[in-house]
């Protein structure tokens, strides 16, 4: 029998809509229910929900209204899978003969392949457009053909969800369209949209095939026709839906008229006025009313029920404070056409009741955000039996407060809808082609520390085989990335045995088992690397999903994701057969399949603590829910474009503009805006660049008026900010000093060169690291060519252009040069970029660098580079030191007089640093020649100059320093050495400490290798100086 009048109810927001729908059920104020006595009174129920979440959100609801008493629960059906519970288990075992009519499923992306051909077409005669028009744009991509072919499915399912013939597609035209003054693309769009319109239900109907969303709308239509049908007898109730899918809409209106039926709409708004309600939905009103409302979805559903508002009965019983909370909430977000009217609206509303208990929080950035979101979650749960709700569009915000949430050893349930690309296998096969493609260390390393990685050894030997890669392979050396690395282990170990970092020799047994490591990774990175031929998909898909397993542990079920990949590789394999591309590819091809994928995960019954997107927590109820991450573009989530249609076309066809996901966030948050205990948080920084307030925070804030806003809201928020920054800053504290160790005895090395002299003169605590403590500083990974190899490679050209015999003209001496310095950067291939910028530098320093060379070999009588010294120092306390250094160039007279050069591919010294001895580099060199310690060096009659010699091609290659006479640095170079005896003769009698507070005269923010250790930012100012300035 079916009733006169549509059996609508709606739960306010801000009421547990399980629990108040269980307890109206069960007490018959929905429809006649049988004796409370009887267990069985509900197993004939069905109840239909959104989602699988909402299903068990209600049977948790039926167990706690129900108590100790026993009962068969009904029957819960989610919307997504209305058919009955048998047909679907039997349709999912494959049985596609036991139901009649019943067709194969396809997903999303066997759908796409499907419609890849056609899209290809299209995106082909764009490609031909563009370049008769003088373009010359790039072929698109398979990954690129993929996702338009999924956009255009999502298309088609828009189409099936509003209930409009795909044909229409094929009529579609831009408003006032006229083919002579509209660009070529519309009409091109629109030819491929009528072969769309054509070709996806002839491909349907020759394959036998049915896409989900086909599949699930017309089980949907199938229910309301059987339940209009025949006389049911089963109790129906729909709970929670907004009727946003036409079928459903059209399922709730004939569920509302059976004898034993009932539809809960959630968050009916009942308090707007009657003339902003005539605008939600209007074609009369602006697009944000029209489709960015948070009623106008379930306007719409009302008006497909045949009732108004007045019919729609309230469930639940709202305090004096919800209601006041609900009232702000509707002011707040009414039609823009009447906010005026908020000077009327104001004083009905009890502004100060309805903030008590809300509050927000705008933090700096992203992680103090996070922090503070999860120490207000660690509150909560320490309340018995209380729960807390993370609710928030951004997954990243949502992965840093679970993360830390760990530090306090607390695992909410996790259902922010995040991506297949996210999850733990989905992170292994992008680390895994990234490593392939790369050839780089740093991809390789992150690969093999990823928990499922094997390669042939068990997880902790492949640990300790990682760490020794790392240590001696990709931060000592760097290769060319297209190089095996079984190749590149053979060059490390064909090596001097490298040394620890803390100075011991590395036994050969220790970095044997690295070349069985390498030439796995060989093995497995083989089919996939650039330099490998085209192939089918299908068989790169295959032999992907075989590597992934010979490697890897993904698919041992230990993983999240792991099954989902598998799923995806078939379905690669599947339809990939005819489909050619290189591996290179395939990497951008699995990052937009993975990232299309949505992940689940398993629900956790009974939890307290939960981070959930907005659709997940359609009709949660927690004591304390927080809305995170509440910046414009986040939520409500920024306007998506079409490839396809443009806003006016859509609504044309009948079809939703983008606008409406910002009716549904609206709704989404007016729906959790009830919650007693309300928190909401932004940060003001997102990344590097300021944000700003979502619209519905200012929307709030703008109603509420300044004073109650800023003294309640607001203010409860700085109150936590204040209080976590407490926390990271206790205040102020004793100062710390810095180190001067004096170590035990030997307190000085053995021999010391003249670079370490400058550090000892500079920073003493990095040379007591070094050279006592034996701490070398470990190389980046993947070390890029520095200043130093520059440095180098410029030093090695000129040593040998100068050791050759002087060329017979100048063109000659330049081609030498050029010849030299082209071997040299020859090395440097893989890095072309590089390779060119440090020719041209060489380029620039080239002419004056010869005009240079030939007047001093005009001068001087013989000219010796890379010349070596070594000097024995005896110190007063009876210790010896071997003193060493090489000196770049010394150029002698006729007179027997030397002159030193020293190279300089960067900053030079000014004349200040030589004369404190900070820069001892020239005077220490000359009084080494002085002394006769450089081998090969005759007997010099003195010091003529000292000078630096500017050849990285930023500074003219003119001698700094070079005018000085022997009374500027003949006194430097007499006390030079008796300065550093006494020096180290301190040292060495422990009288002297290896002082850290001695500061280099560093530039701003630049950092030494050893300040970490030393602590400096406990005790110093970041980039502050010994001594202010330099000499102009």
């Amino acid at each position: 029998m079916a009733r006169a009048r549509p059996n609508v109810f709606t739960v306010p927001p801000g009421i547990d809509f399980p629990r108040v729908t269980v307890e109206a059920l069960l007490e018959g104020r929905l429809f006649p229910v049988p004796d409370a006595e009887d267990p069985f009174r509900l197993a004939d129920l069905v109840l239909y929900v959104p989602t699988r979440r909402a299903g068990l959100a209600f049977q948790q609801a039926f167990v706690a209204v129900a108590g100790r008493g026993s009962a068969v629960l009904p029957e819960i059906r989610p919307l997504a899978e209305p058919g009955d519970a048998l047909e679907r288990l039997l349709a999912e075992a494959g049985d596609d003969g036991f139901i009649a009519g019943e067709k194969r499923r396809i997903g999303a992306l066997e759908r796409a392949f499907q419609l890849r051909p056609a899209v290809a077409e299209w995106q082909a005669r764009l490609v031909e457009h563009r370049r008769a028009s003088g373009e010359d744009p790039p072929p698109a991509s398979l990954a690129e053909t993929i996702d338009l072919a999924e956009a255009l499915g999502r298309l088609i399912d828009e189409m099936a969800i509003e209930g409009q013939d795909l044909a229409r597609l094929a009529t579609i035209t831009p408003q006032d369209f006229d083919p002579s003054r509209f660009d070529d693309y519309w009409s091109l769009t629109r030819d491929f949209l009528s072969v769309a319109a054509r070709i996806w239900p002839d491909i349907c109907a020759r394959s036998g095939v049915e896409d989900e969303m086909a599949a699930r709308l017309r089980r949907i239509r199938q229910e309301a026709q059987r339940l209009a049908r025949e006389d049911q007898a089963r109790p129906v109730l729909v709970a929670g839906s907004t009727g946003s899918v036409h079928a459903t809409a059209e399922l709730m209106r004939v569920v509302s008229r059976l004898d034993r039926g009932a539809v809960i709409l959630p968050g009916l708004d009942r308090r707007l006025d009657a003339q902003s309600w005539d605008l939600v939905g209007s074609d009369k009103a602006g697009l944000p009313t029209r489709f960015a409302h948070p009623q106008a979805v379930l306007k719409r559903t009302l008006a497909t029920l045949g009732v108004t508002r007045a019919d729609v009965t309230p469930l639940g019983h709202e305090t004096a404070a919800l209601a006041a909370r609900n009232a702000l909430f509707s002011e707040a977000m009414r039609p823009a056409e009447t906010s005026g009217q908020w000077r009327e609206t104001r004083p009905a509303v009890s502004v100060a009741e309805a903030l008590d208990g809300m509050m927000l929080a705008e933090a700096r950035d992203e992680r103090e955000e996070a922090r503070l979101i999860a120490i207000l979650m660690r509150q909560t749960l320490e309340k018995p039996g209380a729960s807390v709700a993370l609710v928030t569009a951004d997954r990243a915000l949502g992965r840093r407060v679970v993360l830390e949430l760990e530090t306090f050893g607390i695992t909410p349930e996790v259902s922010d809808g995040t991506t297949l690309a996210d999850s733990e296998a989905g992170r292994f096969v992008r680390l895994f082609l990234a490593a392939a493609e790369s050839g780089r260390s740093p991809e390789l390393l992150a690969l093999l520390r990823h928990p499922a990685s094997r390669f042939g050894f068990e997880g902790d030997e492949l640990q300790a085989l990682t760490h020794r890669l790392e240590l001696f392979l990709a931060r000592q050396h760097r290769f060319d990335p297209a190089l095996p690395w079984a190749a590149r282990v053979a060059a490390v170990l064909a090596g001097e045995a490298p040394a620890w970092p803390w100075g011991e020799r590395v036994a050969p047994h220790d970095l044997a088992p690295l070349a069985a490591l390498a030439a796995t990774v060989d093995r497995a990175f083989a089919p996939f690397l650039p330099q490998a031929g085209t192939r089918r998909l299908s068989d790169l898909a295959q032999a992907l999903g075989a590597t992934l397993d010979d490697v890897s542990t993904v698919f041992d079920g230990d993983f999240t994701g792991g099954d989902a990949i598998e799923e995806t590789l078939e379905t690669l394999t599947r339809f990939g057969g005819e489909l050619w591309l290189t591996p290179g590819e395939l990497p951008a091809l699995m990052a937009q399949r993975l990232s299309a994928t949505p992940l689940r995960r398993p629900q956790i019954a009974g939890a307290r603590a939960h981070v959930l997107g907005f659709l997940e927590a359609r009709l949660l109820h927690a004591d304390r829910v927080i809305l995170g991450g509440l910046n414009e573009g986040s939520v409500p989530p920024a306007v998506a474009g079409d490839p396809f249609l443009n806003r006016a076309m859509r609504l044309g066809l009948g079809i939703q503009p983008g606008e409406r996901r910002i009716g549904q966030a609206a709704h989404d948050v007016t729906m959790l805006g009830g919650t007693t205990d309300l928190v909401l948080t932004r940060a003001r920084r997102v990344g590097t660049a300021p944000s700003l307030p979502s619209r519905f925070v200012l929307r709030l804030a703008a109603f509420a008026g300044p004073e109650l806003w800023e003294k309640q809201v607001k203010a409860r928020g700085e109150a936590c900010l204040a209080a976590l920054r407490q926390l990271e800053n206790p205040g102020p504290r004793a100062g710390s000093q810095p180190p001067r160790p004096v170590p035990a005895e030997p307190r000085l090395p053995e021999r010391i060169s003249i670079t370490e002299v400058e550090t000892l003169m500079g920073d003493p605590y990095a040379l007591y690291a070094r050279r006592i403590l034996r701490l070398e500083p470990l190389d980046p990974i993947d070390p890029p060519p520095d200043a130093r190899d520059r440095g180098t490679i410029l030093h090695g050209v000129l040593e040998r252009f100068t050791k050759e015999p002087p060329a017979a003209d100048a063109e000659q001496a330049t081609q030498r040069l050029r010849d030299l310095a082209s071997a040299a950067l020859r090395p440097l291939a893989s890095e072309p970029e590089l390779q060119l910028f440090w020719s041209r530098a060489f380029e620039a320093m080239l002419p004056g660098f010869l005009a240079y060379d030939a007047e001093a070999r005009s001068r001087a009588a013989s000219i010796i580079a890379e010349a070596r010294a070594r000097l024995d120092l005896e110190l007063p306390s009876g210790l010896r030191v071997v003193l060493t250094g090489k000196a770049d160039r010394i150029e002698i007279d006729a007179e027997g007089f030397a002159r030193i050069v020293d190279y300089k591919t960067g900053p030079t010294p000014s004349w200040k640093d030589v004369e404190k001895g900070r820069s001892p580099q020239l005077t220490l060199t000359a009084r080494l020649a002085e002394e006769g310690a450089f081998a090969g060096l005759p007997a010099i009659a003195g010091i003529a100059g000292i000078a630096y010699l500017p050849i990285g091609g930023r500074e003219p290659v003119i001698p700094v320093h070079g005018e000085k006479g022997a009374a500027d640095f003949a006194p430097l170079v007499r006390d030079i050495l008796p300065a550093l005896i006494a020096r180290l003769d301190a040292l060495a009698r422990g009288t002297e400490a290896y002082d850290a507070s001695i500061r280099p005269n560093r530039r701003r923010g630049e950092e030494g290798p050893y300040d970490h250790l030393a602590r400096i930012g406990e005790w110093s100012i970041p980039g502050a100086s010994e001594e202010g300035g330099e000499d102009a």
